[in-house]
Order: structure tokens, then C-alpha cells, then sequence
């Protein structure tokens, strides 16, 4: 009888270990455990980007720009406006923005940013926040960096070692703590293939396949069963641990209503989010 207890003990201690998605309340930086099974992620670079007022394009490694001269790249008149191509910077693979901030990111891992000085991702750079003053040359933001997403006045990165990190506004606890802003970069995972920031969200994927989301919950948008109120300004629904809705995850999308799609490595696809369950469920 002694013998089969401690065989059961042994199974069971076994079976948690193969779990893999972990949301333990206590503790904000989420590691994962390694299987034997490999679920590979690509990470998805933007080559183009438009906003409102003006558009930006790498080709060949270099980055372009035309529009409107909000953010003063193509001289001090921020009205003008250039209907040319303007080039930026070269070496660079990755972009993103919006009307305030544009961001990229070069295959020697520098992460340059220029815009709007108060936006909260300059404030590790500059405490002036005076609206009406423009980053018009682009700054060194991180270095060691293999990928990064933005959203609103939020980034997260990926470094080299796999691990993740974040600065800027937090105050939907995107960046796994309530907060005004983040002021410098706090890691918040490890072994971390895949991120994307959306709204006032995080959300990557891990070396297990493990899709975790933290931040604003209010269309329900986490999947974590949580139904919420349809709004982000009252900040009534907030989750800051990261919470793995989706195990052997190899991709996600994010519409702009906040409905979540994702494919696991068996083929199969689940939705969630606004005017959908508040669970990850089968298409």
C-alpha cells in the first residue's frame, strides 16, 4: 500500500510538471519550463505603416517617410507637408507608430523612437513634458533588443536572452503593476517568443506555446472567464498577473473591436473577446 501512495505522489508531481502555463498571484515575472516538444513562433515585422496625417515604408533595409511633417522630420514646419519620400534611417527592420510616435527597430538591435516628447515612453529619456515640443531626431531607446511592440504610450521588447520587458503607461496594469508610467524597463517574463501590444494589453507567446495576456479586461479580452464592463476608462477591469489563456499557441490577431484569434499546432482556431466568450472557444 506504501509503495502504490508514493507511486501516485510520483505521477501526479509529474503531470504539474508538464502543465506548463503558470499564473501564480505572487509573483509578476513569469518564467516557463521547457518541454521536448518544439512550437516555433515568427515574429511579424512591419515593413509599412500609415497613420493620418502621414505614411512611413522600409525598402531595402531603409526607412522612408512622407506626409504631413507632424513629427518634424522633414524640417522645423510642423505643417508642412512633403509629398516625396524622405529618408530616415537605414539598417532597419521593424516599424510601428502612430500619429504621435514613430519607432524602429535596426538588425543591429537598437531601438530608436522620435515624437511627441510627453508621450510616457520618452520618460526615461526626458523628464520635460511639454507638449508641444517634438523628438525630431531620433533617440537610442534600448539596445539588445530582437523585437518590440507599441501601443498608446506603452512598449515591450524582447531582448536578445528571450526575455521580456516594458516601460510607459501602465494604468490598465498592462505592464503587470497599476501605475501611473513605468519609468524604466522592467522585465515581466522570460523565454518569450512573441509579443504584441494592443490597446491597453500585453500579450506573447512563450518557448512552450504558452499565450499569456495581462492589462485591461473590460472586453474580455483576457479569456480568463472574466466578463467585462465595456470600458477601459473606468479601469473597473484590471489584471495584472499574466493569465495563459491558450496552451500550444503559434499565433494570434487582435481586431480592433478587441475579439482575440488564435491557432494552436494541432490546426485548430479559437476566438474570444468583444461580443464573444470571455473563454478561449473553438471556431
Amino acid at each position: 500500500m506504501y509503495k502504490r501512495i508514493t507511486l501516485i505522489i510520483v505521477m501526479i508531481m509529474f503531470l504539474l510538471s508538464l502543465y506548463g502555463c503558470s499564473n501564480d498571484p505572487l509573483s509578476n515575472n513569469v518564467s516557463t519550463e521547457n518541454h521536448n516538444e518544439d512550437i516555433i513562433v515568427e515574429n511579424e515585422y512591419n515593413s509599412w505603416i500609415v497613420n493620418s496625417e502621414s505614411e512611413y515604408i522600409i525598402i531595402e533595409n531603409t526607412l522612408y517617410g512622407r506626409g504631413k511633417n507632424s513629427l518634424g522630420l522633414f524640417g522645423n514646419d510642423i505643417n508642412y507637408f512633403s509629398g516625396t519620400w524622405n529618408k530616415i534611417a537605414n539598417n532597419v527592420k521593424h516599424i510601428e507608430g502612430n500619429d504621435d510616435v514613430l519607432l524602429y527597430l535596426t538588425f543591429d538591435g537598437d531601438l530608436y523612437g522620435l515624437g511627441n516628447q510627453n508621450n510616457k515612453i520618452f520618460i526615461k529619456e526626458t523628464k520635460n513634458n511639454l507638449a508641444d515640443l517634438k523628438i525630431a531626431k531620433p533617440i537610442l531607446l534600448e539596445s539588445d533588443c530582437k523585437y518590440f511592440s507599441f501601443s498608446n504610450e506603452f512598449i515591450a521588447i524582447i531582448k536578445n536572452d528571450n526575455t521580456l520587458w516594458c516601460w510607459g503607461e501602465s494604468e490598465n496594469g498592462q505592464g503587470t503593476i497599476v501605475t501611473d508610467v513605468i519609468s524604466k524597463p522592467l522585465q515581466i517574463a522570460s523565454n518569450i517568443q512573441f509579443v504584441k501590444t494592443f490597446g491597453f494589453n500585453v500579450a506573447w507567446i512563450d518557448t512552450n506555446g504558452n499565450l499569456y495576456l495581462c492589462g485591461d479586461n473590460s472586453f474580455n479580452q483576457i479569456g480568463n472567464e472574466t466578463t467585462g464592463a465595456g470600458s477601459s476608462e473606468k479601469r473597473d477591469d484590471i489584471v495584472t498577473t499574466p493569465f495563459c489563456a491558450l496552451k500550444k499557441c503559434n499565433n494570434f490577431s487582435v481586431t480592433d473591436n478587441m475579439i482575440i484569434k488564435a491557432n494552436t499546432i494541432d490546426g485548430k482556431e479559437y476566438m474570444w473577446g468583444n461580443y464573444h466568450d470571455s473563454t478561449p472557444t473553438e471556431r
